[in-house]
């Protein structure tokens, strides 16, 4: 029996091939518009890449992981060829996140080293008149809002499709916990509802029942109580599902 036709991949960067690799099964990219996947048998496209994860898989390596920056991916007849301008791979998501904090913070370390050296040399071709305004002059610190987007965008996409991994191993368990737990939110209320009544009843009695009032009160909270607990988990869903589809 044949054996399937598999693609054949590869990474360029502005001065040099960051991987190339043979026997790839599978390939899912980002773009603006959303994630979309590339199987062999897949006619030929081509997509502008935005800052995301770029996964393959293989035989050899299973699923792997590469953060990539803007670029563009080609495709043609079993070739894929990804050019972008920065990338950075790993096989696992928690220590592709780490390694992009790493790489980018060296990256401002050299920025903000170039920029000392600058404004030295600025010092010491300018004037006497204006020596002391350019000597008070510090290179400025990049805050956390100032980092490449390339960092902020990949961080941000990694912690979700960690939180969407994480969620997955809840099962039925997890369903019928749920559901007992919105249970006992309705009952505990109108029970101690109904408990107060009984007791202001026989001790308080009047014109009007408490036990019907209370239990009516301690339905109402526990209803209210329920409501919030499955809008919660309706907002989770909702947020696994986007995590899912990109």
């Amino acid at each position: 029996m044949p054996q399937p036709a598999l693609m054949n991949l590869k990474v360029l960067l502005p001065f040099q091939i960051f991987a190339e690799k043979a026997g790839v099964s599978r390939i899912v990219a980002e773009t603006r518009e959303g994630s979309f996947g590339l199987l062999p048998h897949r006619l030929d496209c081509v997509a502008a890449l935005a800052p995301g994860i770029l996964t393959y898989q293989n035989e050899g390596e299973g699923e792997v992981y590469v953060a990539v920056d803007e670029g563009v991916l080609v495709k043609t007849g079993l070739d894929v060829l990804v050019s972008v301008r920065n990338a950075i791979g790993g096989t696992d998501l928690g220590q592709l996140q780490e390694a992009v904090k790493r790489e980018f913070l060296n990256l401002n370390e050299r920025e903000q080293s170039v920029r000392s050296v600058m404004a030295r040399m600025k010092r010491a071709i300018s004037s006497a008149a204006w020596r002391s305004s350019i000597m008070s002059e510090e290179p400025k610190t990049e805050s956390a809002k100032d980092q490449d987007p390339f960092s902020r965008e990949i961080g941000a996409k990694v912690s979700r499709k960690l939180r969407a991994r994480r969620n997955r191993t809840q099962g039925v368990w997890f369903g019928l916990g749920m559901m007992g737990l919105i249970g006992w939110s309705v009952a505990i209320p109108t029970l101690l509802g109904a408990a107060l009544g009984i007791w202001l009843d026989k001790h308080h009695a009047g014109r009007h029942s408490w036990t019907l009032a209370l239990l009516v009160g301690g339905l109402a909270i526990g209803c209210l109580n329920a409501w919030h607990w499955v809008n919660q988990q309706d907002k989770a869903m909702r947020e696994d599902q986007e995590d899912k589809d990109e």
